[in-house]
């Protein structure tokens, strides 16, 4: 009986030193968070690597560390910090969109026979990510970009991109004219830009970041009605972020977003309006 009663102790014990580990580790992982979102990346890049030495084979402490040596240009290191998490778990959908950020960041600032190589890799890892999950938008949307900048020598081609394009439009509306209106954007075709960012922003779109880039398209193109418009698609969506089902509440925020974007852009160029998209994705 004693020596039951010992295991028993013991088995408590264990349990209550992993809850302790556990609790440390969502502590630190908060805490560099926290430093992200505020992007003191060398406080989370600190903290991250105090981690990361405790425990190695973490994939979540390697992606966050991947975003925030991104965030510093730090592309060297971002690679390593991609690969690692990778290998952790190479089924994970956005550790593989992550790696294929840093292979981008250091192409750019590579020599030309190394970025050629590391192109490749990018888009290789867009693809992977995308195969992985394909509603993994983000990913998505770095493919569709990646096919209608890069030529054919390192696997992109505007051919490539519609595909993907068409695919997004099934699985989300919004997510497909974005990429639609982006591939545009790219190509210079500014009035066909135009017509698919406007039907993003007329297709309830989800995704914060996609509103704010597309106002901050419209704001250099000199319209301030549209950045008005993809002001409210913002407090929209910030409304279904917070699961917000009251209708009256969404046109209250849709309203008050006209009139803060109203308030903000004053007189000034449409460019100073683009506050109001951002004021709403930083909430």
């Amino acid at each position: 009986m004693r020596v039951c009663r010992a295991l028993r102790v013991a088995l408590l014990l264990l349990l209550a030193v992993q809850a302790i580990a556990c609790g440390a580790q969502e502590v630190t992982l908060d805490a560099a968070r926290r430093a992200y979102e505020r992007t003191d990346y060398a406080e989370a890049i600190a903290i991250l690597d105090a981690a990361a030495a405790r425990e190695p084979n973490n994939g979540e402490i390697q992606l966050l560390l991947t975003k925030a040596h991104i965030g510093v240009e730090q592309f060297n290191a971002a690679e390593k910090s991609g690969e690692r998490a990778v290998a952790i778990d190479p089924k994970n959908s956005e550790y593989h969109n992550w790696l294929g950020q840093a292979y981008g960041g250091k192409a750019d600032h590579s020599s030309l026979f190394t970025a050629y190589t590391l192109a490749r890799k990018t888009r290789r890892e867009f693809e992977i990510a995308v195969q992985l999950d394909e509603r993994n938008f983000d990913a998505a949307q770095h493919l569709v970009e990646y096919d209608c900048t890069a030529p054919p020598f390192v696997g992109g081609g505007e051919e490539k991109a519609q595909p993907q394009i068409q695919k997004l439009l099934l699985l989300d509306t919004s997510q497909g004219h974005y990429a639609a209106g982006n591939c545009r954007r790219l190509k210079k075709d500014f009035a066909a830009a135009d017509a698919e960012f406007i039907k993003a922003l007329e297709s309830h779109p989800k995704s914060l970041e996609n509103i704010e880039e597309i106002a901050g398209y419209f704001a250099n193109r000199g319209s301030a009605e549209r950045v008005l418009a993809a002001a409210d698609a913002a407090y929209v969506a910030a409304a279904l972020h917070r699961v917000c089902t009251d209708d009256r509440l969404r046109t209250t925020l849709t309203a008050s977003g006209r009139l803060r974007a109203a308030e903000l852009a004053g007189g000034a160029p449409a460019a100073t309006i683009v506050d109001a998209v951002a004021g709403v994705v930083t909430r």
